[in-house]
């Protein structure tokens, strides 16, 4: 059976056009993931990522929120100061009357960062100051939700307390979706904590597992992996010879669709290996070792795993997904 599935592999591997193939769905997966996150004067760019993550690769968790507090608060000032030369530069008394309206809702800010604004000390990641606002806002927002960890996992125990007393003096009914959801959440979230987590920006682990190309890449791949497994034999009619021999149909589909499979978590491994090495070249990974919940846009998640656990459940998982359609194609 190895060297059945083996010789099923070989004769498309072993292929020319589909070695080509596969190379140029490589190329046009890390083209289309360089252009769909290149900077277009509005967007961040990714070197902005990559400088921030080489700044608080050291720093420990108390540092970091420092750090990026700061840049908050001067971004902040810096940007109040902006409006007001804007409002000041407009035509009439209007303009002069907001500015003064905006130093007054914000006393000391303008004095305070007046400096700070002529010398442009201020810009450290990008070239302008909105794209620095924005990026700080982001980075800064990510923080404060990683940060507040501890007080949502309290916040779930807390839903199914209250939920508790509700059930005790009340009339609700113990067996509601409601009632079963809150206290299954509960259990989910009761062996998490937040002694593993170590906030980084989600920029890195988005673009490389979250990529619709990529997966669109995956598909299109399979299709033509299980489309040259049948048609060449179907064009050189072995399937009679398989057919006339004993147990030839049941050992050539197994070995057709293990062949289908070590294709799919292989292909699956090359295009998002390809995506990892792009991030980490281009926007720069912290401690994978640290949970996933690290990484705000995953925070609410139940897996009591970390990011590289996460990783390879997440290739194994598409690869198995992708396999079962390349399965149902190759019966077709």
């Amino acid at each position: 059976m190895c060297r059945l599935i083996y010789y099923e592999l070989a004769k498309i591997w072993r292929k020319r056009s589909f070695v080509l193939t596969v190379c140029v769905l490589l190329i046009l997966n890390l083209f289309l993931l360089w252009y769909v996150n290149c900077s277009n004067g509005e967007k961040v760019p990714l070197s902005a990522y990559k400088s921030f993550q080489n700044e608080i690769a050291e720093m420990s968790e108390a540092e970091k929120e420092d750090y990026i507090c700061n840049l908050k608060e001067t971004m902040d000032g810096v940007c109040l100061l902006q409006n007001v030369l804007d409002m000041q530069k407009m035509q009439g008394k209007s303009g002069k009357t907001l500015a003064k309206q905006e130093m007054t809702a914000n006393p000391g800010v303008f004095e305070k960062y007046y400096k700070t604004y002529q010398e442009g000390n201020y810009l450290h990641f990008t070239d302008s100051i909105w794209q620095e606002k924005n990026f700080i806002d982001e980075l800064y927002d990510e923080q404060q939700k990683v940060a507040g960890y501890d007080e949502y996992l309290q916040s779930v125990q807390g839903n199914k307390a209250n939920l508790s007393g509700i059930l005790i003096f009340g009339n609700q009914n113990e067996h509601s979706f409601s009632t079963r959801n809150i206290e299954k959440s509960a259990e989910d979230y009761a062996t998490l904590s937040d002694q593993n987590i170590r906030w980084m920006p989600s920029k890195a682990l988005l673009v490389s597992m979250e990529s619709i190309w990529t997966d669109l890449f995956l598909i299109l791949s399979v299709f033509l992996f299980a489309g040259n497994l049948i048609f060449e034999e179907k064009e050189k009619k072995l399937f009679y010879i398989t057919r006339s021999t004993k147990r030839g149909q049941f050992q050539s589909v197994c070995a057709k669709l293990a062949a289908l499979f070590v294709h799919c978590v292989a292909i699956a491994v090359l295009l998002y290996g390809c995506n990892l090495i792009f991030s980490e070249v281009t926007i720069g990974f912290g401690d994978v070792t640290a949970s996933i919940q690290s990484i705000a846009a995953y925070m609410e998640s139940n897996l009591n795993i970390s990011i590289l656990g996460y990783i390879i459940g997440s290739v194994l998982t598409k690869s198995v997904v992708i396999f079962g359609t390349g399965a149902i194609l190759t019966a077709l």
